[in-house]
């Protein structure tokens, strides 16, 4: 399965916010990479997301930033 990647906690909060599937989070080199389902839907809301165009409820992104942080600093699900 194909699938989208991306480094950028706030982009990735962007995504997850809009109901897109988080399959995993690795880490490379320290580094955190949240990895999403649904490719087509991640590139058009990432190319949303950078133009400004993306539409996603506050709290929802509140909410998705606060559970892709806890993945990153060990959360209860922390990123191995």
């Amino acid at each position: 399965m194909e699938t989208f990647e991306t480094r950028d906690l706030n982009l990735a909060a962007c995504i997850y916010a809009s109901g897109v599937v988080l399959d995993e989070t690795r880490r490379d080199v320290g580094v955190c990479f949240f990895v999403f389902r649904d490719v087509g839907r991640c590139e058009r809301l990432m190319r949303a997301y950078y133009n400004g165009e993306a539409m996603v409820s506050a709290k929802a992104y509140a909410d998705a930033l606060r559970t892709l942080k806890d993945l990153i600093f060990g959360g209860k699900y922390g990123a191995r």
